[in-house]
């Protein structure tokens, strides 16, 4: 027999209990982790500094970074598909483009699909995880139209649309009955897809979770929304709610802010009940809420100790099928959620080398300014305080009384050094000279030589690209899916390539394969060009020497995708797909004389199979049912002839015909106008 279902009071403990375990709780070290990756990505003090000597800080973290970023960006955006869907046989072919070509429009139109990949993959390398969240939003549109003149039967089927509102009418008669003027309001009900990238410091994840972040067994999002927004997305009873400020004073928070002018720990919430701002957690957690002994994943959203509240009735709380969040982390660990960073690679590098050039700048400041042994009494100490060029020191005696302290210059293994510790850098992260571009002797080096340290070093890069490509990227566009096979309930018409094209995802079947467009060449335009171009060599090639190799199919393919990689969106406009080309009806002669050299073939295959010292009587029977055969298509041919001739006949008498009716109509016309006017040439009657 099953418990009773659980109350507010005991679910709201379990969610907290929750709440205070997973990663990413304030105060723990994966917060901790996050504000110290911030604080060195925006080069702030490390806080060891000594007043008086440098104060530099190395930027090892941001340059990093930011150079990763330009070539992972450009190995997904580069082509027009970021995904495609591999068919699993012929038939299925252009199903699963037409699939492609849709959640790629959904992802990169409806959405700011590069924006989001931009936001996501740097969260994920600069803070070890990136987070998206991937849901159906429900939304209404509102359209006022006017209509004037309108007949009794159009207004009727204009009005009897339960979607549409009267707003004023009138009915005034007119030629034809009564006329109807009306002005009308259209509202419909949609929905589509919603893709936001989330800052990291407002999830939650249980610290078990493994890999994939939708098979953890508690996920939440911790936002801020206002009064206001929360009416609006259908919640009551929101004035009186408490605010949860952990989030709002998280050292996480403010250290991803503070560059901004004037932004400080807290916000200045508005005065305006509607405006005021309050933080919420969405929550997804397996639990037996039921009571039945199977723990089931439910959403729940609450604030502070309560549970919001329907505006149509019930809580906040109910039963669903999935969590709404994808992940990303550059470097996986091995049964881990939670990876390491780009970050985490080199901010030892970035304090070290700070370190030692601060060494160097002091020591360049003490040989310019050095330190000086003043004899007591004998100088001016107020002018000794002022450091100037070509300031003079007053003194009481001629010579003796100052002298400077020398201060030796740093040898030159010093700056030696330094270059190790770039080297260093480079073999962590894959970032080099020679890749970024800043490597004044590469000129003077062999161009085989550079190619291949700048793959090695491109290496690293293209692996970040595979595990964020086969992680959250799929994950992202499976959910995409998954969504408007579930929720859009209508076909939508959309341009595709150029093309209009009707999308109805209620009639997908689940029978494709995802696979990612990722290390096929998109990431170097030049040699994907290059590669095109050999292989559209190869196929002419292919095709002069008569090789089954090759279809029309193939070249278009290969022509088309030449065009995108030199920039075009579409190679519609320079090449015809030979699908959409009609095939040409056969000539009636060549389809003869082609039957006749098949049946003549065949007679001669058989002349060599009947080859043998009793099979005189057998070809003569071929040859007869040969000639039979010919005489048969000859007189078929001759009927064809016939009904071609008569058929061009008819075709010619027609004209003849439509050419002497043109004639009589001419005639008449010219007829009737003398005649109107020799009409008008008499003299009125009674003229004299």
């Amino acid at each position: 027999m099953a418990d009773k279902t659980m109350d507010d009071l005991e679910l709201l403990s379990i969610l907290e209990s929750e709440k205070r375990t997973a990663l990413g709780y304030l105060g723990g070290q994966l917060s901790e982790d996050r504000r110290k990756a911030l604080s060195y990505y925006n080069g702030e003090l490390f806080g060891n500094e000594i007043e008086g000597r440098s104060q530099y800080v190395s930027t090892e973290v941001r340059d990093t970074i930011e150079w990763i970023m330009p070539s992972l960006l450009k190995i997904f955006t580069a082509g027009d598909r970021i995904v495609r869907f591999e068919p699993q046989g012929p038939e299925d072919e252009q199903e699963a483009d037409t699939r492609t070509d849709y959640i790629n429009y959904i992802f990169q139109r409806q959405n700011n699909g590069f924006l989001t990949l931009y936001t996501w993959f740097k969260d994920a390398l600069l803070q070890k995880n990136g987070f998206v969240k991937v849901y159906w939003e429900k939304y209404s549109t509102t359209k006022k139209e006017k209509y004037e003149g309108l007949t009794d039967d159009q207004f009727m089927m204009l009005t009897k649309d339960e979607n549409v509102e009267v707003l004023e009418h009138t009915a005034l008669p007119g030629p034809m009955g009564v006329m109807h003027d009306v002005t009308i309001k259209t509202k419909r009900d949609k929905g589509k897809v919603c893709i936001d990238p989330v800052p990291p410091e407002e999830m939650l994840v249980n610290r078990t979770a493994r890999y994939n972040i939708r098979d953890a067994r508690y996920v939440a999002q911790r936002t801020k929304k206002t009064v206001s927004e929360l009416r609006e997305m259908g919640f009551k009873n929101v004035d009186d709610l408490r605010d949860d400020d952990e989030v709002e004073t998280s050292l996480e928070r403010f250290e991803r802010n503070k560059g901004i002018n004037d932004w400080q720990v807290y916000d200045d919430d508005s005065q305006d009940k509607a405006t005021r701002g309050v933080w919420i957690t969405e929550a997804y957690m397996l639990v037996d809420y039921d009571g039945d002994g199977i723990a089931e994943l439910r959403q729940v959203f609450y604030a502070g100790n309560k549970i919001l509240e329907w505006k149509n009735g019930g809580k906040a709380n109910e039963e669903v099928d999935t969590i709404p969040f994808c992940h990303l982390t550059p470097i996986i660990m091995p049964h881990r959620m939670i990876g390491m960073s780009v970050a985490d690679l080199v901010m030892d590098i970035q304090e070290l080398k700070s370190t030692y050039l601060r060494q160097l700048l002091d020591n360049m400041y003490l040989q310019n300014n050095p330190r000086l042994s003043v004899l007591e009494g004998m100088v001016n100490l107020d002018d000794l305080m002022v450091s100037r060029p070509g300031g003079i020191v007053r003194r009481s005696v001629i010579s003796g009384a100052i002298e400077a302290v020398p201060t030796p210059p740093l040898p030159g293994a010093a700056f030696v050094f330094l270059e190790y510790i770039d080297s260093v850098k480079e073999e962590r992260t894959g970032v080099t000279k020679y890749n970024t571009g800043l490597d004044a002797n590469s000129l003077n080096r062999t161009a085989t030589g550079i190619n291949i340290i700048t793959q090695k070093a491109d290496a690293r890069i293209e692996l970040i690209a595979r595990v964020f490509a086969e992680t959250g990227v799929k994950d992202l566009f499976l959910m995409i899916l998954e969504l408007v096979s579930k929720h859009q309930d209508v076909p939508e018409v959309v341009r595709l390539n150029n093309k209009w094209v009707t999308v109805d995802p209620r009639e997908w079947a689940d029978k494709f394969d995802l696979s990612i467009s990722v290390g096929i060449g998109y990431g170097n335009k030049e040699t994907r060009a290059q590669i095109l171009a050999q292989t559209i060599q190869m196929q002419l090639e292919a095709i002069k020497m008569g090789l089954p190799v090759v279809t029309p199919k193939n070249i278009y393919n290969a022509m088309s995708e030449l065009m995108k990689a030199g920039g075009e969106k579409s190679a519609d406009a320079f090449f015809t797909d030979p699908q959409m080309i009609p095939p040409s009806p056969p000539n009636p002669d060549q389809q003869l004389q082609a039957e006749n050299m098949q049946l003549k073939g065949q007679i001669e295959q058989m002349k060599v199979m009947l080859k043998d010292r009793s099979g005189k009587l057998q070809l003569d029977t071929a040859k007869t049912a040969g000639n039979f055969q010919l005489e048969k298509d000859r007189m078929q041919h001759e009927k064809m002839m016939k009904a071609a001739d008569l058929m061009h006949q008819d075709k010619h008498a027609t004209h003849e015909m439509k050419v002497a009716n043109m004639h009589k109509a001419a005639d008449m016309m010219h007829e009737d106008k003398h005649k109107r006017m020799d009409i008008a040439n008499q003299p009125p009657q009674g003229a004299a």
